[in-house]
């Protein structure tokens, strides 16, 4: 799988963690993936964070936190010590240091570029010697020296060229907008085979998609949405599946975009939306510009219904204040967006502080059934509960007053099956 832009900074969830949060569990000794259990969040969104936070102050955000047996045993299958160092932004000395520590040799560059992979790499992809250094933090030489002793030469390249023509390269250059490196990788070619030999073929065809390919438009409808894709699929499982569906299909097969049962920008598939949701919340759920949505608008002469008039007061409500849902996930129930939960909520004055407490969902009979008869443990408990371990430990304080038991019992725990099964009871309550 492609990995994430770097110019696209990640966006961290700071409800599932902060600063503060993660120098709290480092004083614990946990690890990031410890951590990432704990905080219920995405692993390598945290490990992101974490880097972040290193580099900012790398006494109180020590690096062996991130950088453990098992973490640097599965890195070391495909990455070298630079590779590492750049990634984290440590010396090379201070990852070799930790790796002594723990007993580990390090990796060599032709244990990672074996005969096998510098083949894919330097004969099946035509990567030149330099794109190939560069992605594994070693020298140009020492691509040339591997390559060498396997017998392998820019004289043993596939002879054979991409296969497409000019509809399917202006598909995906003009329409979808795709830049000439990500057709590159999607045709598994270099760059320049591209730039300097496919595009000025396809131009010099002739036709009426030509004059489009020498002058194509910098932005298309599907532009945001190609791009995501390419970040979630293999680019040449992606060329595939272009070859036999439109981009918006694929882009409901990878959830990419919602289902809907009308073609995409047609006056039916705008005017069901408009029934759930704002211009804005379609924008940004169908990954295209406002002004798009809005020119579509006034095109088919639709009207944008009321937020009112979309949701339910009463529901959200409930969902909101007695049952502690997110934005996030009322949003995603009512098939809505985020800005529409929020503005909702924010035009009703309804606040977090509204909320009931934890005591409140969380009687003592309930958390003496959960803790002493079904044998949950506390963080279990938190996880059916959505919140935090602190907040479930300090309730078991106060309900052990009453009930000593609750001091001194230590529970099995439960399978996950079951953990899943009553958060889904919880978060679901009042419901039929």
């Amino acid at each position: 799988m492609k990995t994430t832009d770097p110019k696209k900074e990640v966006f961290f969830q700071m409800e599932h963690f902060s600063k503060e949060q993660i120098k709290t569990l480092v004083d614990r000794n946990y690890s990031v993936h410890q951590m990432a259990v704990e905080l219920r969040c995405d692993e390598k969104e945290l490990e992101l964070f974490y880097i972040s936070c290193f580099k900012d102050n790398r006494y109180k955000f020590p690096l062996h936190i991130l950088l453990t047996p098992e973490w640097l045993k599965e890195k070391m299958k495909t990455t070298s010590v630079l590779a590492i160092s750049a990634y984290t932004g440590a010396s090379p000395t201070a990852i070799h240091r930790i790796l002594a520590g723990y007993g580990m040799k390090t990796t060599k560059i032709k244990d990672i570029l074996t005969p096998e992979v510098l083949y894919a790499l330097y004969i099946e992809q035509q990567l030149s010697a330099a794109e190939i250094a560069d992605r594994y933090k070693c020298s140009v030489d020492t691509v040339k020296k591997l390559a060498s002793n396997y017998k392998l030469s820019t004289a043993s390249r596939s002879l054979n060229k991409p296969d497409i023509d000019q509809k399917l390269f202006h598909l995906l250059y003009c329409e979808l907008t795709f830049t000439i490196s990500q057709i590159a990788q999607m045709l598994n070619c270099t760059t320049n085979y591209v730039k300097l030999t496919l595009r000025p073929k396809m131009i010099e065809e002739g036709g009426p998609l030509s004059k489009e390919l020498s002058a194509r438009k910098n932005s298309t409808p599907y532009k945001t949405i190609a791009s995501t894709l390419f970040e979630k699929v293999e680019p040449v499982v992606l060329l595939e599946l272009l070859r036999g569906n439109t981009i918006t299909k694929v882009a409901e097969m990878y959830d990419v975009i919602p289902k809907t049962k009308y073609e995409l920008f047609t006056k039916e598939w705008l005017e069901h939306l408009l029934s759930q949701m704002s211009l804005k919340d379609i924008s940004e759920k169908f990954l295209v510009s406002y002004s798009y949505v809005k020119t579509l608008k006034d095109k088919y002469n639709l009207e944008s219904v009321n937020v009112e008039d979309r949701l339910d007061a009463e529901l959200v409500k409930k969902l909101y204040i007695e049952n502690c849902w997110s934005d996030k996930e009322i949003a995603k129930t009512l098939n809505t967006s985020l800005y529409s939960v929020q503005k909702f909520l924010s035009k009703h004055n309804i606040k977090p502080k509204d909320r009931m407490s934890l005591e409140q969902r969380l009687s003592a009979e309930e958390f003496a059934h959960l803790f002493l008869e079904e044998q949950l443990t506390l963080s279990q408990i938190a996880t059916v509960y959505n919140t935090s371990t602190d907040k479930v430990s300090a309730l078991r304080r106060t309900y052990a007053k009453v009930n000593p038991k609750l001091r001194s019992h230590k529970p099995k725990g439960v399978d996950e099956q079951r953990v899943k099964f009553l958060r889904k009871e919880v978060k679901f309550r009042g419901f039929k």
